[in-house]
């Protein structure tokens, strides 16, 4: 039997954001803004001469996430495609995802990260900003469907992954 404990959805998600960077402050502070969107970047910039070497792979920003102003908590979540298309609906006019009930869901175990950041060779396993250490809850993948990608992307993957390895059913989409 393998056993993983949860860690909290705030305690991961901060991990990360101390790891670009990002304050604990600056997190809970509503009208803050990702430190990777700067005013010279415009949607024609190419994120090929940005490197990011320091940073994570799975945290590494998106052309989204370089042009268009958001909220760093963003940032801290590692699944690449599903920022990219969040900020995008989230920052369309009208906006077609609300901030507010996103955060809730997130916090919710609408996603959740197992294991600790205290990384191997503690005797912990997993680390909050491989995407790996983290399960999207079905019933988040049916209620953000536009932007979790379906039953190919990244979150739906990891979902099905995690009910594998526990020998319960795969989740269905529709």
């Amino acid at each position: 039997t393998i056993r993983v404990t949860q860690m909290s959805f705030v305690a991961a998600v901060l991990h990360n954001a101390t790891m670009l960077g990002v304050t604990a402050t600056e997190m809970f502070e509503y009208e803050s803004e990702s430190p990777f969107c700067t005013p010279q970047r415009t949607p024609d910039t190419s994120t090929d001469g940005l490197a990011f070497t320091e940073i994570k792979d799975d945290l590494k920003p998106t052309q989204n996430q370089l042009t268009q102003r958001h909220h760093p908590y963003i940032d801290a979540l590692p699944f690449r495609a599903f920022r990219e298309r969040l900020i995008a609906l989230m920052y369309a006019e009208p906006p077609i995802i609300n901030r507010d009930e996103l955060c809730h869901d997130l916090q919710s175990d609408g996603v959740i990260c197992w294991g600790s950041f205290a990384g191997a060779g503690t005797g912990h396993s997993g680390a909050p900003w491989d995407i790996r250490s983290w399960e999207v809850r079905p019933w988040f993948l049916k209620k953000y469907w536009m932007i979790t990608e379906g039953a190919q992307g990244e979150m739906y993957q990891q979902a099905r992954w995690w009910c594998e390895l526990r020998g319960e059913d795969v989740p269905t989409l529709w």
